[in-house]
């Protein structure tokens, strides 16, 4: 068992004022270059368990231009609660 920690996509989120879409294009080039890499040293039928520690929302007082930040944690939003999680198993 092991644990690898991605920050990559915390990292953007926290600080950025990237749209949606261009923020998934920042991050997950990123993010599949890392898994790819612990695939490959991974032996057949390794299991893998991808989630996140939270959510995140955009700030409802955002403004295109403004200093503050346009993505936070949502408190109960269900983007907030709702928390991606994938298992996948190394074929070959």
């Amino acid at each position: 068992f092991r644990v690898e920690v991605i920050r990559v996509v915390d990292e953007h989120v926290h600080g950025s004022a990237l749209s949606l879409g261009r923020l998934a294009d920042t991050v997950i080039p990123a993010v599949i270059e890392r898994l790819a890499s612990l695939v490959e040293v991974s032996p057949r039928g390794a299991v893998f368990a991808i989630t996140a520690d939270h959510g995140f929302t955009q700030a409802p007082d955002w403004r295109p231009h403004a200093p503050s930040r346009r993505w936070r944690h949502g408190g109960l939003d269900p983007f907030e609660v709702l928390v991606p999680f994938a298992v996948y198993r190394k074929a070959s």
